[in-house]
């Protein structure tokens, strides 16, 4: 039972599973972030619309946040600090924050 593969997953009903990698077309192709350091940073395809596009393109790497001292004095005095965390928008985050408060 041969199956031909057209690198197309989504929807297969083998997906992951037969072996062979998918074949995205260079136009299908998304670039990711370069970062901010390096040659590309900044200037890339990927770099378009990014509100720190130009930050990354000026070569200056941002240093440590200068509020971490405020941020620390201020938590010093909480006692226990529990972290409401979903990957997902819509599951009660604040709600469950507010109750805990």
């Amino acid at each position: 039972n041969e199956m031909s593969c057209d690198g197309k997953c989504a929807g297969c009903s083998n997906a992951g599973s037969c072996g062979s990698a998918p074949v995205v077309p260079p136009e299908e192709k998304k670039e990711i972030c370069p970062g901010p350091s390096g040659e590309e940073a900044g200037k890339a395809s990927a770099c378009a619309g990014c509100p720190n596009a130009s930050r990354c393109a000026s070569g200056k790497v941002q240093g440590p946040d200068p509020d971490i001292a405020v941020i620390a004095e201020r938590f010093q005095d909480i006692g226990k600090k529990i972290l409401v965390l979903s990957g997902k928008g819509g599951v009660g985050k604040s709600s469950v924050s507010t109750q805990l408060a």
